[in-house]
């Protein structure tokens, strides 16, 4: 063996610790996390909501109300509310933020923050354009349920404690709470389902702390868990129209009117 092939080891083992020294610390990891999630991102802001309808084919069915998550639009929700409700209406909408090229509700600041003067201007502008919507398209509020997937169920959420007699009847498919302060308000007329996702890793574990905050406020909650991460399925479906059921059983719950002095 040369001399030149004795201290190959040694220099590999050099080589390596040198590697491991300059490996990046866990603080500076979330430092540089910390500095993506601080730049600006790329936002505009629609003029008007973008909205699809769908008649109804069942007489007597309620309208559905819906609310698309990140990245969705008028139409993505369509499918599993036809299956969850047949025969009923459709509303599907469009939120009017886009940041980053993708279709939301409101600005995110965060994977899990959301600002907040935006939340409450974009709730404000929404239930403005549910007190036109009911006589634009002819539907009836006392027969509605919302129905929302994740940024879209935050948005009902949000809109259950700033304008409680706007949405009272709703379904939140993986939702979690995105407002920091709540307003001192009764929500004992609302009947609410939330669903979140067993294998939802990031944002599961926040959809007990929303059900919590409705439930102290008053409001009914039916809280389901199904065997899924973040995206919808066929679970989803089985437990809306379940929950639809009881509703219709129950044609006691008080039901939402569209406040045309929303701010």
């Amino acid at each position: 063996m040369t001399s030149s092939q004795k201290s190959t080891p040694k220099a590999k083992c050099l080589v390596e610790k040198a590697s491991l020294t300059n490996a990046p610390s866990r603080a500076d990891l979330a430092a540089k996390t910390a500095a993506i999630n601080a730049l600006p991102s790329a936002i505009t802001r629609s003029q008007a909501f973008v909205a699809n309808y769908r008649k109804a084919t069942a007489k007597g069915s309620p309208t559905l109300i819906l609310l698309h998550g990140s990245g969705g639009n008028e139409t993505s929700l369509m499918d599993l509310a036809a299956k969850a409700a047949p025969g009923s209406a459709l509303l599907g909408i469009r939120g009017r933020v886009v940041q980053d090229g993708v279709n939301r509700w409101y600005k995110r600041v965060t994977p899990t923050t959301f600002d907040q003067d935006d939340i409450r201007s974009e709730a404000n502008a929404f239930a403005k354009f549910m007190a036109s919507a009911q006589k634009d398209y002819g539907i009836d509020l006392n027969n509605a349920i919302y129905l929302g997937y994740s940024n879209g169920a935050n948005l009902l959420a949000a809109l259950s404690f700033l304008h409680p007699d706007l949405v009272q009847r709703a379904a939140l498919l993986r939702p979690m709470m995105v407002l920091k302060s709540l307003p001192d308000v009764n929500l004992a007329k609302d009947s609410i389902l939330a669903v979140a996702g067993k294998n939802d890793a990031t944002y599961g574990r926040f959809a007990p702390g929303l059900a919590d905050a409705l439930r102290n406020k008053g409001a009914e909650v039916v809280g389901q868990t199904v065997e899924l991460g973040h995206l919808l399925g066929e679970a989803d479906v089985s437990v809306v129209k379940t929950w639809l059921a009881s509703m219709q059983k129950n044609q006691d719950v008080p039901v939402a009117t569209a406040s045309a002095s929303a701010e």
